[in-house]
């Protein structure tokens, strides 16, 4: 399949007051696809356009405190089945999010949160119809998300810094219109991991008047799930907890160039990170690795 896309994008705002920000944009989107199928008498084409908008509102609460809300539309193209069965329509999704920052303490203490909700229609499924017993993917399936995210940054002391982000998902098929299909009403989407919380700490310093710094982070990232119930309800699988810990230090050894040393997953986890293992598809984390990294600034 061939595909060539087009895409442009424009957006403005006003500053209705001294606090309230108001604004609009939209994205045009165009992609010509061909493709062609074994048997089909000839090159199957099809141009997919959309224009989706999006509105924003950010108020100042005081010089300290912002919150601001959008509405936008996304979109994907459809595509073919080939052998004669028709082509699938784009899907489509309309996100809404509301959410605040904040800093205090002359900035060295921010804070920051988002709650969104998406509604994805058109969702593309394989399944079949009564009418029509061709198992094609069909724009059969309508899934909602929610979910919230939240960050600080904090920095109690010059030259430290702490982080601690986390984001909890909740994303579930709400409609299913075709029998045979892979998922079923109050299923949760494939490859969509529930929650992930990230914590780093850093400390910058000097050494012999040469800047450097040390890094460390950790991440714990839930579950993946994959399923296909055309097949069977055994036919699912899940990816593995994630316990990740790495460490990075570097130093300014001259103006332009900088070196560095790295530890990536010090604590050797060793699961699936994806979660298609029933098809034996899914890739293990990496063993812990040591590293250097160097890198070259050009003035």
């Amino acid at each position: 399949m061939l595909s060539k896309s087009t895409s442009f994008f424009g957006d403005t705002s006003y500053q209705l007051s001294g606090r309230l920000l108001l604004g609009v944009g939209a994205r045009y989107f165009r992609d010509d696809e061909r493709a062609l199928f074994a048997g089909d008498p000839e090159q199957e084409k099809r141009t997919f356009t959309s224009l989706d908008p999006r509105v924003y509102a950010r108020y100042g609460v005081s010089s300290a405190v912002n919150v601001y809300a959008s509405a936008g539309k996304g979109f994907r193209s459809g595509g073919f089945n080939g052998f004669g069965s028709p082509e699938y329509q784009p899907e489509n999704v309309w996100t809404y999010d509301l959410g605040t920052k904040i800093r205090l303490m002359d900035g060295r203490l921010s804070f920051e949160s988002d709650a969104f909700l998406s509604n994805y229609r058109d969702y593309v499924v394989v399944g079949f119809l009564p009418a029509d017993p061709a198992g094609i993917s069909r724009n059969a399936g309508d899934a909602r998300i929610r979910g919230v995210e939240a960050g600080v940054a904090w920095s109690p002391a010059r030259r430290w810094q702490f982080g601690l982000s986390a984001d909890y998902i909740n994303a579930r098929f709400v409609r299913i219109n075709v029998l045979g299909s892979a998922y079923d009403v109050g299923d949760p989407l494939d490859l969509v991991p529930r929650y992930q919380v990230t914590a780093s700490a850093e400390r910058d310093f000097s050494w012999h008047t040469r800047s450097t710094f040390a890094r460390i982070d950790y991440t714990q990232r839930a579950r993946e799930t994959f399923r296909n119930r055309s097949i069977g309800p055994w036919y699912y699988s899940q990816s593995n907890y994630m316990y990740l810990l790495g460490f990075r230090a570097g130093i300014d050894w001259t103006r332009s160039l900088e070196m560095g040393f790295f530890v990536q997953n010090l604590l050797n986890d060793r699961g699936y990170t994806g979660a298609d293992t029933v098809e034996d598809f899914a890739a293990l984390q990496q063993p812990r690795t040591f590293g250097v990294s160097f890198a070259v600034k050009v003035e």
